[in-house]
């Protein structure tokens, strides 16, 4: 599974089935390569604050910093310099790293079960 993500990541055709995933991508806009995953990260972790802060109604300072991708701990430190609710990072950062977990495998399986037929 690893080394068909780092095929389409890179544009490289290994199978069948991965030729079909890519040609997928650029016919709906969707320039696969290197930077597939990092694209406009900075909008999607700002809409993903947004989301949070509405529907929790944590304030946006600390929603944001839980949405951010990086280092956990490093986002936790860097939120004790602002006046934001840490438990709520601590949270959020936790929540978003059991998500990717869970939902970045489920997701690589339909599609494979989308392309495949």
């Amino acid at each position: 599974m690893y080394i068909y993500l780092v095929s389409v990541q890179l544009d490289i055709p290994g199978s069948a089935t991965t030729v079909v995933m890519v040609e997928t991508l650029l016919m709906i806009g969707v320039k696969p390569g290197p930077l597939l995953f990092t694209e406009h990260l900075n909008e999607k972790t700002f809409l993903t604050g947004v989301i949070v802060t509405r529907v929790t109604g944590v304030e946006l300072f600390t929603s944001l910093f839980g949405s951010v991708p990086g280092g956990m701990q490093e986002m936790i430190i860097l939120s004790e310099s602002y006046d934001v609710n840490h438990p709520a990072v601590v949270v959020i950062q936790t929540v978003r790293r059991i998500l990717i977990v869970i939902m970045y495998p489920l997701l690589v399986n339909i599609i494979l079960k989308y392309v495949k037929g």
